[in-house]
């Protein structure tokens, strides 16, 4: 017994130490990977009444291009994808897999992915090379030009579609052609490659002001929706972006994604953005169901621009600049990104107003929905925070911790504040807050649930920071206390006086 365990424990540290060597190829266990069939079966995760759905779709549906966008894949993940989308769709809907090469240099995807695909998938799958690497954004848009079918369904190149993927998304497609459908998304675990899903969608897309795609839960209202009839799509404000379907025509209607974005960062929200503004609608459909794997980071690098920002901030700078209208401030505040140059964007201005899309401020408000928060765009007073004996307040860079008096640096950063016309003092999405009856200050996220929490009065006469609700003002710190705190309300009292570096 010995013997075999320790042969056991051999072959275990043999297959640890080939994970750990090959993870950084892909950020994920390429052991793993290729110990799984690429025709592995899975469980089929969708709620019950989808398949008595079937009968409810329209008879006709459109055909679809699966664009699959793929730099470096492991051979396994890449073979795994592309074989679920052949096996689990109708043969009748589905007209082609383009598999986008993003200018690989390793072996495998050269003349043996070339061998491969040709001899399999029954003439249904082709790859489509670039000869320099184009990133995400454009490599899609390649893909896209050559596609034949009536609806481009985009994916990654690791993920796996699961039973009866397809058909939901061209159903709903075809009731109408300006809708944008993704699957419910299923986890991939990196590590051991289990496949991990739930029929019922609890949250949907959402976004915030650094323009970062964020997972919210649903509203109340949706989710009692959804409670009633589970395989029922649910509106999404916003996509991922990695897996979706849309129709060719509605595609080119709204432009496609911006051909002045690099490589990757900034584009779903942009789809999503003028999708809901020009007359569309976006989805999540809980009758299909693809699996993906969730890499905590690239295992390759994409900043590929001669710019020099990095490709995601020129984006969102620029994804800002067309579609927020008023509200490009409130990004410009919390990324102070007013300095990244992001090319000319009149092509885009034009297309928006030629379509006649709606303000942002409608997408807001009944889209987002009340609960989202939106900070104010009007700016009474900015800068360093200064108190009378000269110091400037400093978050440090921390959250739900209270602030403290610092050497002024004149810099910005952890020290840049803005008072809002609604009263707020912010930093960035974080606010300062009044700490309940403790007496302290601290900074939290900015949120509509804090109520009057957040919520000050400042007079640069007096130069107190009042706070209406409590009766009581901010002071700063003296000798026998460190960070700062609110005490009853006196402006005689020196360590109450405060001052705004500028004041509008």
């Amino acid at each position: 017994f010995y013997s075999v365990g320790a042969a056991t424990w051999s072959i275990y540290i043999c297959f640890y130490s080939v994970g750990a060597a090959t993870w950084s190829l892909n950020e994920f266990s390429l052991v793993a990977s290729d110990m799984i069939s690429i025709n592995r079966s899975l469980i089929d995760n969708r709620p019950r009444q989808c398949i008595a759905d079937l009968e409810t779709y329209p008879k006709l549906l459109p055909t679809a291009s699966v664009v699959i966008i793929y730099i470096n894949e492991a051979w396994s993940t890449l073979l795994r994808t592309a074989w679920s989308v052949y096996n689990r769709s109708p043969q009748n809907l589905l007209k082609e897999i383009i598999l986008v090469d993003d200018a690989s240099d390793r072996i495998h995807l050269a003349t043996p992915l070339d061998n491969y695909v040709n001899s399999h998938f029954n003439g249904k799958a082709k790859i489509v090379r670039s000869k320099q690497r184009l990133g995400l954004i454009r490599a899609r848009l390649l893909g896209a030009s050559v596609a034949m079918g009536d609806v481009l369904v985009f994916l990654d190149s690791h993920c796996e579609c699961n039973h009866g993927w397809l058909t939901p998304l061209l159903a709903r497609i075809a009731t109408n052609w300006t809708n944008v459908v993704t699957p419910s998304i299923d986890q991939i675990d990196q590590h051991k490659f289990n496949y991990f899903g739930t029929p019922i969608v609890t949250s949907h897309g959402s976004f915030n002001w650094f323009m970062l795609f964020i997972w919210r839960t649903i509203p109340q209202e949706a989710s009692k929706q959804v409670r009633l009839n589970p395989s029922s799509p649910v509106y999404s404000p916003t996509m991922a972006g990695g897996l979706f379907a849309i129709h060719r025509k509605w595609w080119d209607y709204i432009g496609g994604y911006d051909p002045g974005f690099d490589t990757w960062g900034g584009e779903n929200l942009e789809l999503s953005f003028k999708t809901w503004l020009c007359g569309g609608r976006l989805e999540i459909l809980p009758c299909s169901h693809v699996g993906h794997i969730f890499r905590g980071k690239h295992p390759y690098s994409w900043k590929t621009s001669k710019d020099k920002d990095d490709p995601f901030s020129k984006n969102a700078r620029r994804l800002a600049e067309v579609w927020l209208d008023e509200y490009k401030q409130v990004f410009h505040s919390v990324t102070g990104r007013r300095n990244i140059s992001y090319g000319d964007i009149s092509g885009r201005l034009a297309l928006k107003e030629r379509l006649n899309c709606k303000p942002f401020g409608w997408f807001l408000r009944n889209v987002m929905g009340d609960s989202f928060y939106v900070p104010s765009v009007n700016i009474n007073a900015s800068g360093s925070l200064i108190s009378e004996g000269g110091r400037c307040v400093d978050t440090m860079g921390e959250i739900k911790r209270p602030p403290v008096l610092q050497i002024c640096h004149n810099k910005g950063g952890n020290q840049m504040f803005e008072l809002t016309d609604v009263g707020e003092i912010r930093q960035s999405l974080n606010c300062l807050s009044w700490g309940n009856h403790s007496g302290k200050a601290w900074m939290s996220p900015c949120s509509r649930s804090a109520g009057t929490r957040q919520l000050f009065s400042h007079s640069n006469d007096t130069g107190v920071i009042h706070h209406p609700d409590s009766g009581s003002c901010l002071v700063a710190p003296d000798g026998s206390r460190v960070h700062l705190s609110f005490a009853p309300c006196d402006s005689s009292v020196s360590a109450q006086r405060w001052r705004f570096e500028r004041y509008n």
